[in-house]
């Protein structure tokens, strides 16, 4: 029979074995694009304490991680001038590694990093594609989409095609990147936005902001699929690596709706009580005033945990995905609007 001191002992080390197990796999960093605030900041991704933060003005907007988890890519889109940069940062010490001008192009919105040495991004001010082969600071134009408003954008049909939403010309355009030509202009719905590839392949979800609505598309036939209902002013789509959770964030009704792609049903809808902070400079303080405006989606490689941020209230919510309820949140600097997750820890010097 054990005696009390055996006891806690033993209740002890069952606790300390749960610590390490949830530290291990929780281990992570966000990276979160502070709009106005023109900085980049480094955050734990279990507790939200912020580690770095990086001036990387002007005008940041959007960030992608590469599929090491080693290092981060910041678009700059500019805010009054026009930003013509991507600004590549070292995640494990926090560090600028470099800034990759793209001159002539300008305004990069929409940007991914698949796994390699290429980033694509779209220069928005002239509609066009770009590859950016990062070891070498090359910049290359892969094609044009000739159409208004160019920015977010997703890679699918098996790393064969870039599909980018025209969030003026109500339109997607499809790009063959082997080829670096348009395949085609597909007319989805008005304002798409930051659209998604389902892990398996075979859907591209897309969000279409002014229709309330997800319209979903075959990759490789380019047919609609269907349609389901959304929040108010959907912006962004992310799944899980799984592909069993869609997260939804909709910008003007300030809630996150979590579907199940296989029975295309909304699983739940989350809608924090933040506290908004209104100032001048904000891309989201008119239309959007009485909104925390959530915009950026994060996901960690466990398929149980989602992060999104609030513009409007200068928060990030960590979104447990089992239990479907946002587990905290934590505090950032002004504006939070693209986040990425990494595997990788920050480690700074004592």
């Amino acid at each position: 029979m054990k005696t009390s001191e055996q006891i806690f002992l033993s209740v002890l080390l069952a606790m300390t074995l749960l610590a390490v197990t949830y530290s291990t796999v929780r281990a992570g960093t966000l990276v979160v694009v502070e709009r106005k605030a023109m900085r980049v900041s480094l955050y734990d991704d279990a507790t939200g304490k912020r580690l770095k933060s990086l001036d990387i003005a002007p005008g940041p907007n959007e960030v992608a991680v590469s599929g090491s988890g080693k290092r981060a890519a910041i678009a700059h889109y500019g805010r009054r001038s026009e930003g013509t940069q991507i600004t590549i940062i070292n995640i494990a010490d926090g560090t600028i590694q470099k800034q990759i001008p793209l001159t002539p192009f300008s305004r990069p919105a929409g940007i991914v990093w698949p796994a390699g040495a290429h980033i694509f991004t779209v220069a928005s001010a002239q509609g066009s594609l770009l590859d950016i082969w990062f070891r070498f600071n090359r910049v290359k134009r892969i094609a044009n989409t000739w159409q208004q408003g160019s920015g977010p954008l997703t890679i699918g049909y098996r790393g064969k095609r870039a599909f980018i939403a025209n969030t003026k010309g109500n339109s997607l355009t499809v790009i063959n990147l082997r080829k670096g030509k348009k395949i085609s202009d597909l007319s989805i719905g008005h304002a798409p936005g930051n659209l998604a590839a389902h892990p398996d392949g075979k859907e591209l979800w897309v969000p279409l902001a002014q229709d309330n609505r997800i319209q979903i598309i075959d990759p490789r036939s380019l047919h609609p699929v269907a349609k389901l209902k959304a929040g108010r002013y959907p912006t962004r789509v992310q799944f899980t690596k799984n592909g069993r959770t869609a997260i939804v964030t909709n910008t003007l009704s300030g809630d996150i709706w979590l579907y199940d792609p296989i029975n295309r049903t909304v699983k739940a809808k989350l809608k924090p009580n933040y506290k908004l902070k209104q100032s001048k400079g904000r891309y989201f303080s008119k239309s959007f005033a009485h909104s925390s405006a959530p915009n950026g989606i994060a996901v960690d490689d466990s398929n149980t945990v989602a992060f999104v941020s609030y513009s409007n209230a200068d928060v990030v919510s960590i979104i447990s995905l089992s239990a479907n309820r946002i587990h905290k949140s934590f505090r950032t600097l002004a504006e939070p609007f693209g986040i990425a997750w990494s595997p990788v820890e920050v480690k700074l010097d004592p």
